[in-house]
Parts: C-alpha cells; sequence; structure tokens
C-alpha cells in the first residue's frame, strides 16, 4: 500500500478524523460551517494523498489537486456561495490553495481552509496525532526529511503546535484584499522553521 493511502485511511490525514478536526478548527476560527461546499473541501482537501508515493516529498506536494478538481466539479458551477468572503466560482481555489507550498508555488495567497487546516493540527491530542502517524509511516518519513537531534516526540508535537498557533496568529492579521484569502506569515518572515525531533 502507497504511504499517501496509508495515510489517508489510519494516518494524521485519516479522511474522518483529520476532516472532523479541520470542521471543529473552521468553527472555532470562522464560525460554524454552514455551507456542504464547505463540509465537502474538509473532507476532500486532501484525498490526493491517494496513491502518492510520499506524504511531504515531489509527489505528495501535488496532493491538493484531486480534491481541488472535485470540489471545482461539485460547486463551482452551482451558483452563489453563503459566505461573503468566498466569490463564486472560486471553491476550486479555495481548496487548492490550503497548500502553503502551491500558494508559494503559484504566488497565491492561501485561502482561510490553510489556517483551518493548521489549527486542526493545533487542536489533535498528541494521543490521536502521534500514534496515527507513526502507525502510517508518515512520521518516520517527515523524521528523514528534517533534521531531529534535540527533543522526543511529545515534546516536539508540542512545540510544533505553538510554532503553527503563532503561524495562524500572525497570518489572520495579514487578510488579502480577495476576500477569504490571507497573505501567509512567512512570505514575508522567511519559512517558518519546523523543531527538529528524535524518535521515541
Amino acid at each position: 500500500m502507497k504511504p499517501g493511502t496509508k495515510n489517508l485511511l489510519f494516518g494524521e490525514h485519516q479522511i474522518i478524523i483529520h476532516s472532523l478536526f479541520v470542521a471543529r478548527a473552521w468553527w472555532r476560527l470562522f464560525g460554524f460551517p454552514k455551507q456542504l461546499a464547505l463540509w465537502a473541501c474538509f473532507f476532500l482537501h486532501d484525498i490526493g494523498y491517494w496513491g502518492k508515493n510520499d506524504i511531504d516529498g515531489e509527489d505528495g506536494r501535488n496532493h491538493p489537486e484531486l480534491g481541488a478538481q472535485i470540489i471545482h466539479w461539485l460547486f463551482d458551477k452551482k451558483g452563489k456561495s453563503e459566505y461573503w468572503f468566498i466569490q463564486p466560482p472560486v471553491w476550486y481555489e479555495f481548496c487548492l490553495y490550503h497548500s502553503r507550498y502551491y500558494a508559494k508555488k503559484e504566488d497565491h495567497p492561501i485561502s482561510s481552509l490553510a489556517l483551518a487546516d493548521k489549527m486542526a493540527f493545533v487542536i489533535t491530542p498528541w494521543w490521536i496525532f502521534l500514534p496515527l502517524a507513526k502507525l502510517s509511516g508518515g512520521l518516520k518519513e517527515y523524521l528523514k526529511l528534517y533534521e531531529h537531534n534535540t527533543t522526543s516526540l511529545r515534546e516536539w508535537h508540542r512545540k510544533a503546535k505553538e510554532s503553527c498557533w503563532d503561524w495562524i496568529y500572525r497570518t489572520m492579521e495579514q487578510p488579502h484584499p480577495m476576500k477569504g484569502y490571507y497573505t501567509s506569515w512567512e512570505r514575508q518572515k522567511g519559512d517558518a522553521q519546523v523543531p527538529p525531533v528524535e524518535e521515541g
């Protein structure tokens, strides 16, 4: 089974668990999600991991495309959004640019879905996130991509949540003229640093 598929079935992006945390995060940041298209984005934004050979590598970075294409087909031709800050037909972009990688690559502001996605990590307890990440192999891949020599996994998770929340807070202070989008804080301050970690 490909790493991306495992990640969706029983990893840190498990399609039900992660999606519900994204929905809860959206509720905390922007209010209760009333529109069907938003719920579809919560559950489909990471579906492109299916069949991917990695999570954070060259293959996995393209994961937003499939979900964005499905969302576009489902909702972009279906009339107006009930959210004043999401103007149709932009559900494709809204889903695609939950990825900071894609936003930076295409010089586009990130969507508010990116904030909810990161907030989901912040509010997911370590006793859910770490076992899932270990089970799918996603954490092992992550540790190979980044240096890790100072802290335990629990401590890394705590520091990573603090770093993520700091990014969310600073980014929300920079709303983009395009409503529903933000200028990522790291675009002006340099790439956000992820704390190193040791397995164990």
